[in-house]
């Protein structure tokens, strides 16, 4: 059943147009004349074809089976889910006089709970009653080994400036910033920033619930007045340590200095998001958008994942600036 390209890496340099002729020789293309392929069949479905076709043409049992037993080889190796044997699975496939597909193997094990429905009508198209007859117990998941592959390519594919170091750069940025706050404010501003932020995203979740059922007709206005009010809100906490620190009780102006600390990137990712949606709305509404196949270009296709190291290196740097409002606000008094 898997005369099917199983698996196309991402390196291979097949040129896939059957239509070029520098890429097959006279030999190919009468094997592809006499058989008669359809012209919208691929170079790789026709050197796939002929390969089986001169499998089958061999007629060599022990090929076959040898075939399979390093598939179920490589697939224990992988711990790849199957059921299945060599020998099992060759007497399953091997009739040397037509090769015709007798049974079937599943991709998952049979449950016998789990019924689908649409094979269970009377009306069933003859493919369908022909796999019911022929379905076996046997099974062999495809599907995981094809993850193999994909995550073996990706992690060859991978290098640490382009996934991992992402996680690791921002997972020791978020502790040393909270190491820091705990040694700059003290425990007792960090747990009141700690409850403030969750009473702040409890009140923007409830809002943001009012206005979906104050305004149902557009869903954008909700997102944009979401958005605008988390704008307003991180300006007035950034605003607080550095303009009204001598107006304001030092245990909100610690607050304020802690939430700054850790949400400057948040800040900076709400802003290049609320710009990048105009871009991306304004570029919708052009007349001829959905005729022209206009691509619209905005601020995060810039850089895309990159933004991650622009927003890192300006927490650093906004740090490095703000800590002259966190020493003012290490010299006020109590109360």
């Amino acid at each position: 059943n898997a005369s099917f390209t199983f698996f196309v890496s991402r390196n291979d340099t097949l040129f896939n147009d059957l239509n070029n002729n520098n890429y097959y020789n006279s030999k190919t293309y009468d094997y592809y004349e006499n058989n008669n392929y359809n012209t919208e069949n691929t170079l790789r479905k026709l050197y796939r074809n002929k390969r089986n076709s001169e499998l089958l043409d061999r007629n060599n049992k022990t090929e076959i089976n040898t075939l399979i037993k390093n598939l179920l080889k490589f697939s224990k190796y992988y711990k790849i889910p199957h059921n299945i044997t060599a020998k099992e699975w060759t007497d399953l496939v091997y009739y040397p006089n037509s090769f015709e597909v007798n049974n079937f193997i599943r991709e998952e094990p049979k449950d016998d709970f789990v019924y689908d429905n649409s094979l269970l009508t009377t009306e069933r198209t003859k493919f369908e009653q022909y796999y019911l007859d022929r379905v076996t117990d046997y099974y062999y998941n495809h599907s995981a080994l094809e993850n193999v592959f994909e995550n073996i390519e990706d992690i060859k594919a991978s290098t640490p400036f382009m996934d991992s170091i992402h996680f690791f750069m921002w997972f020791a940025f978020f502790f040393a910033s909270i190491l820091f706050m705990f040694r700059t404010t003290g425990l007792k501003p960090l747990l009141f920033s700690i409850i403030t932020v969750g009473i702040l995203a409890l009140i923007i979740a409830l809002l943001g619930t009012f206005l979906s059922f104050v305004i149902t007709t557009n869903y954008d206005i909700v997102a944009y007045l979401l958005l605008y009010f988390l704008l307003v809100l991180g300006l007035i906490i950034l605003i607080i340590p550095t303009v009204f620190t001598d107006y304001i009780h030092k245990t909100v102006v610690g607050i304020c200095v802690n939430i700054s600390i850790i949400g400057f990137p948040l800040y900076l990712l709400l802003i290049v998001g609320l710009i990048t949606m105009h871009q991306d709305n304004a570029c919708r509404a052009r007349a001829d958008y959905y005729t022209s196949g206009y691509r619209c270009d905005t601020l995060y296709d810039l850089l895309e994942f990159n933004w991650s190291y622009v927003f890192f290196i300006a927490a650093l740097v906004f740090l490095f600036f703000f800590s002259k409002a966190i020493k003012k606000w290490k010299s006020l008094p109590e109360g």
